[in-house]
């Protein structure tokens, strides 16, 4: 009776972990879930206004610019609204390249963009906008106020299991945008 009683003592003990680890799993899924979603409602309102006004202005001065631009924004939010939290590194790098397209109609398509080690990886699964985010503040930071050509670099590499996304520009850099900012 006793070896009864404690083999059902560790059994309960056994489902009760198991229990608690499937909670938490579950718990940490849904925390993950509700990142993503964060992540996604982060598309920034001043890019969105900042994007039609250029085109506003275009539509008087060079109105094929203007249609081209409107294509732009179009396929960005359309890309934006879809309900997947993770996309394709391939439909993300398609969503920064039309971003910064967009970009290019304020800055006179200075913003030069290059990605590298992109084909090999197209396929994998990545949370979205969290490239174009990265390169959104690379602009907002670094490029706005750098005079001439602004570079974008782009370089993806898988390290020890974990995918590493680098953004380079050579721009004025956070310090001396800030400063910019204060005056």
């Amino acid at each position: 009776v006793t070896i009864g009683v404690v083999t059902f003592l560790v059994s309960l003990n056994l489902h009760q972990f198991i229990s608690m680890k499937y909670k938490n799993e579950s718990i940490k899924s849904q925390m993950l879930e509700t990142k993503l979603k964060a992540l996604e409602n982060e598309l920034n309102p001043h890019f969105l206004f900042n994007a039609l006004n250029s085109v506003s202005e275009l539509v008087y001065q060079d109105p094929k610019k203007a249609e081209h631009a409107i294509i732009h924004i179009s396929k960005f939010l359309r890309n934006a609204i879809s309900k997947d939290s993770l996309i394709k590194l391939e439909t993300e790098i398609s969503m920064v390249q039309t971003y910064v397209n967009i970009e290019n109609i304020r800055f006179d398509e200075k913003i030069v963009l290059n990605i590298e080690n992109y084909d090999e990886y197209k396929n994998i699964k990545i949370p979205k906008f969290s490239i174009q985010l990265l390169v959104e503040n690379a602009i907002k930071h670094g490029l706005m106020h750098k005079i001439g050509q602004k570079k974008l670099d782009i370089k993806l590499e898988l390290l020890e299991d974990v995918w590493c996304f680098t953004i380079d520009d050579n721009g004025i850099g956070r310090v001396a945008s800030a400063q910019i900012k204060k005056l």
